[in-house]
């Protein structure tokens, strides 16, 4: 029976040092990985700072567009209340005043309407005016 536990306990040792030089292995292989994701934690930081910074400058002049735009917006409303009251005065000069009638002669005293219609020679006989 010491025999069969003397086995045991060198089965179980080469069984723990395997597993110790398996974790050992390991812990080798995933340096990579563990240098390459410092890295991209490094490049996602300085990342977020670039962005930090150029929100900001962005944000400034997003600001200046703005108030150049309310400035805008409320030249145009002045100039359209100007342009209203104008049109109102220019409405009320024309309903004010009476209206101009043109009377005079030229040539004969016979309305438009008994003159005979001017027609080119050179018409054709479709489009003769009757």
């Amino acid at each position: 029976m010491d025999v069969a536990v003397t086995i045991f306990r060198i089965g179980v040792g080469i069984g723990a040092v395997l597993v110790g030089l398996g974790i050992v292995m390991i812990a080798l292989s995933l340096r990579p990985l563990a240098r390459d994701a410092r890295a991209l934690a490094n490049d996602a930081r300085r990342l977020a700072n670039l962005a930090e910074r150029e929100l900001s400058s962005i944000m400034d002049g997003a600001r200046q567009l703005t108030a150049g735009t309310e400035e805008m917006t409320t030249e145009l409303a002045d100039r359209l209340d100007r342009l209203h009251r104008e049109a109102q005065a220019l409405e009320e000069r024309i309903t004010a005043e009476p209206t101009v009638t043109i009377t005079g002669v030229v040539g004969s005293p016979v309305s438009p309407s008994a003159r005979p219609p001017v027609q080119s020679p050179d018409t054709r006989e479709d489009e003769r005016i009757a």
